[in-house]
């Protein structure tokens, strides 16, 4: 399905703008109304949330992580080979970038949004009617067009044939609530909020499907197939003061959606995901309390044409076949944790981290192939910290660390490529324990035991690591030199020929890859 793109915005168009829902009787509304408490709410939520976060600007430990998770560091690569394809000596390693970092000055974005809710949809023109206790907007595209720089024809028949109205109410003074309403039988996609102290969105995903196949429709375009779409979700941004705020996701009904070839369902969580944020303490807190989730889906690749070389190194392309169809199968029992970051003492506290009360599961094909359990042993949760002391921050985990994960990808070895040998039956055990309060700390080149022991087993392949207090543990850099080499573009490496190189060898077991020392 091909909407054009003012279409698609005007579906969306407070959420576009808000990034953010109900129908209620209270106060009287006109337009003026409407008009000045949308402007106002989003320019005094917006305000609240970008105060909240400034403090983050001054945490050495969180613009760490933002600038790694967020982009600004570029990859170094291999260093190049000489012409008898031994690594150049002294290569000056030039990663470029700079960290990405973090702005919370929203006030450009939020001036943009207001401008455009004001002049293109709460604007006198588009209001169709007004009956004391709430106005209807009737979005016009010789109105709202202009606003994509598309005056078209085309453009303005397609918002008449869809007839999207925003039904406005008010609750009470200063605070509205938007129907957003689709066609002449005025379908429902979603509620919005525009409160004094929060935003807010409910999308109904049943309803989000029939505005789909209604405006495929009225736009005389072939009707997309979709999948069965049921539940609702409600997203919110809350003012909790002049420099706090907070984020929600609530699962209010559970979710599913499903066609021939896969399915998503969640349980309905009415906390899914809570985040605060407090200027004036200078702290964060969030908490997530997901249920179950499962999903099934089943892919194909389907024929492609790949690089390859031959004997003279030259590129040449190869017709590779589709393969059969794979049926995935996941389910987490759940996800749960609570977190409080301090920046006044860069440190970051979680508690009841867990995977819900079963164990996690991958299938393929009908064949179990992964089971993961985490704290199986010590009520399936565990806390930890994470502070920053000097240039490397230490994690403590209460009671303890333990991650199992059973692999038995030799059911599936082939129906799948490139399944690592090590992978086909093994079970990978981490654990950290051994102390009141075990902690490691992360290095540059490794991991640092503090307190108690970190152990790592690979038990089909015979593989055992025990780090106690005082050691370290590092990655063995594979020191062999390759004795062919013909450099890939696309892949930034080498691929070697078969004649003694890397290539012929196994893939080696990512512990064996592991080593042990003291620190030095």
């Amino acid at each position: 399905m091909n909407l054009n793109k003012p279409i698609w915005a005007a579906l969306g168009v407070v959420a576009l703008s808000t990034s953010l829902m109900a129908c209620d009787e209270g106060e009287d509304v006109d337009h003026r109304v409407a008009q000045q408490a949308v402007g106002q709410n989003v320019t005094n939520v917006s305000a609240s949330v970008s105060n909240s976060m400034v403090f983050l600007k001054g945490s050495s430990l969180f613009n760490d992580g933002f600038g790694r998770a967020f982009g600004g560091y570029s990859d170094c690569g291999a260093p190049p080979y000489n012409d008898d394809n031994t690594y150049e000596d002294d290569y000056d390693y030039d990663c470029g970038g700079e960290p990405a970092k973090f702005d919370p000055d929203f006030s450009e974005p939020t001036a943009e949004a207001v401008s455009y809710l004001s002049n293109y949809i709460f604007t006198q023109k588009n209001v169709e009617s007004e009956s004391g206790n709430s106005v209807t907007y009737l979005l016009k595209g010789e109105v709202v067009c202009p606003a994509f720089d598309n005056d078209g024809p085309s453009c303005i028949n397609n918002f008449k044939a869809l007839q999207i109205r925003l039904v406005v109410t008010s609750p009470a003074a200063g605070d509205v609530d938007i129907s957003v309403q689709v066609g002449p039988n005025r379908i429902n996609p979603v509620n919005l909020e525009f409160y004094r102290n929060h935003l807010a969105a409910s999308p109904d995903l049943a309803a989000i499907r029939s505005t789909i196949l209604f405006s495929a429709q009225a736009l005389n375009q072939e009707a997309p197939k979709l999948p069965t779409m049921q539940g609702r979700l409600r997203l919110a941004i809350a003012r909790d003061g002049d420099k706090k705020a907070s984020a929600s996701v609530a699962i209010t009904h559970a979710i599913l959606v499903a066609d021939g070839d896969y399915e998503f369902q969640a349980a309905a969580s009415p906390n899914a995901l809570v985040v605060t944020t407090d200027g004036v303490a200078k702290m964060v807190s969030a908490s997530a309390a997901l249920g179950a989730i499962s999903a099934l889906f089943t892919t194909r690749d389907d024929s492609y044409s790949y690089e390859d070389y031959d004997e003279n190194g030259d590129v040449i392309y190869v017709d590779s076949e589709g393969s059969d169809p794979v049926a995935y199968g996941v389910k987490l029992g759940g996800l749960s944790a609570s977190s409080i970051f301090d920046a006044t003492k860069e440190l970051l506290n979680v508690t009841n981290i867990g995977l819900g009360s079963t164990t996690s599961t991958l299938d393929i094909n009908g064949k179990r192939v992964l089971s993961v359990d985490l704290n199986k042993d010590n009520g399936r949760k565990f806390d930890l910290s994470i502070e920053k002391t000097g240039d490397n921050p230490t994690l403590t985990v209460s009671p303890a660390f333990d991650l199992r994960l059973v692999l038995k990808f030799a059911q599936v070895q082939d129906q799948l490529r490139n399944v690592a040998e090590w992978a086909l039956d093994e079970v990978l055990t981490i654990n950290l324990s051994g102390a009141a309060k075990p902690s490691v700390q992360f290095l540059d080149d490794g991991i640092k035991v503090l307190a108690g022991k970190l152990t790592l087993t690979a038990a089909t392949a015979g593989l055992t690591h025990v780090v106690e207090a005082n050691q370290c543990l590092v990655q063995e850099f594979d020191s062999r030199e390759p004795t062919s080499c013909i450099y890939d573009e696309i892949l930034d490496d080498c691929i070697y020929e078969d004649d003694g190189s890397w290539e012929s060898e196994p893939e080696r077991h990512p512990l064996s890859e592991l080593i042990i020392n003291s620190c030095n």
